[in-house]
């Protein structure tokens, strides 16, 4: 749960005010919004056509009414073959994102390294 502070007047809320893990899970829902929902509708279908093709297998193999059943089950096999697909896809942007942010960090890191170097190294008053 994330707590909200109060400011008053003149004081400015920036993102030093938020914990860095906090801030972290908020640039990432902003870079990819609904990703958990994304996902957990994925692991929802894909529960629903693991029961159903469960159901349909068992059908087909008692010989029940092969004609209707046949094709339910490859559809149910399909829907539960379609989400591990998204899901997986899924995790793959969500890792090159976090590859990308990574990198990015680390050059704003040797950015600002390399202006504090350069602050150092200029002599004050004619040092």
């Amino acid at each position: 749960m994330v707590a909200i502070e109060v400011m008053g007047k003149g004081q400015m809320a920036n993102r030093k005010s938020l914990d860095q893990e906090t801030y972290n899970r908020l640039r990432r829902e902003a870079v990819a919004p609904y990703r958990g929902l994304r996902k957990f509708v994925y692991g929802g279908f894909a529960a629903s056509g693991a029961i159903g093709g469960f159901v349909f297998f068992f059908k087909v193999l008692a010989g029940q009414d092969l004609a209707r059943n046949v094709p339910n089950l490859a559809l149910q096999v399909g829907v539960v073959a379609a989400m591990i697909f998204l899901f997986r896809w899924e995790n793959r942007v969500e890792q090159k994102d976090e590859q990308k942010r990574q990198q990015m960090e680390r050059a704003q890191r040797e950015k600002a390294r390399q202006e504090q170097e350069a602050q150092q190294e200029i002599p004050i008053n004619g040092e």
